[in-house]
């Protein structure tokens, strides 16, 4: 159990940077060999709550790590790599890394300080153009309303307001929807208040955007009604 667990937390660190890695390992060694020493246990027989300890401590590291990462990218206006490493750090809260997508269950978990969190870098270095709280912004002017997202069913109540919000956003253009690579990355000034992040996801980018950006499915939406996304 415990190899099976940590051959899993190392694949979470490979795109982590050295210090974090660094750590990670003398984390590890501490624990196998107080194990050793005290205990008389190998690896093998490694208690599995303390295993699920050390993925615990790994996940950790990995997302301290990316939101130096995001504020990183962002301070330098590098919006498509901020906002990949803003999916990566939503995937990591849900553990659904390896998936690379969640549902609305799934999002339900995302504890608020970090959807907070994210949302305060996006305001702070996009001044006041892009997060989480500008696109609830940008879909409520319309007189929407975000009661009844917070479902963990197949969303399937389709209305005119779900595609106004992604022709305000800039994601539906003249009836299409836009492809990641289409977004707006470069000019700031160009991109409609509530253009970034994407973020959320429930497909790979080769699919259609209007399921990838989370609007047919409602998983937008479920996000944005969070109480802690103040609007």
């Amino acid at each position: 159990m415990f190899t099976l667990e940590l051959n899993q937390t190392c694949k979470m660190l490979i795109n982590t940077d050295k210090k974090t890695q660094f750590n990670f390992w003398i984390l590890i060694a501490f624990i196998l060999g107080f194990s050793g020493l005290f205990l008389g246990i190998s690896p093998k027989q490694f208690p599995a709550e303390n295993a699920r300890a050390v993925e615990s401590e790994a996940r950790k590291q990995i997302k301290n790590q990316l939101y130096k990462e995001l504020e990183y990218w962002l301070k330098r206006k590098e919006w498509k790599l901020a906002d990949l490493i803003t999916g990566k750090i939503l995937l990591n809260l849900v553990d659904s890394t390896e998936k690379g997508w969640f549902d609305i269950e799934a999002q339900q978990q995302i504890p608020c300080q970090d959807i907070n969190k994210i949302d305060q870098l996006w305001l702070k270095y996009s001044e006041n153009r892009f997060g989480f709280s500008v696109q609830k912004q940008v879909f409520l002017k319309h007189n929407n309303d975000l009661q009844g997202y917070n479902e963990p069913i197949k969303f399937n109540n389709w209305t005119d307001g779900h595609e106004q919000f992604a022709r305000d956003v800039g994601w539906l253009k003249e009836g299409r929807w836009l492809k990641y690579s289409e977004l707006v990355w470069n000019n700031i000034k160009n991109a409609p208040k509530g253009h970034l992040p994407i973020g959320v996801r429930v497909c790979t980018f080769g699919e259609n955007p209007q399921l990838c950006w989370g609007i047919k499915t409602g998983l937008r939406f479920s996000l944005l009604s969070r109480q802690c996304i103040i609007n």
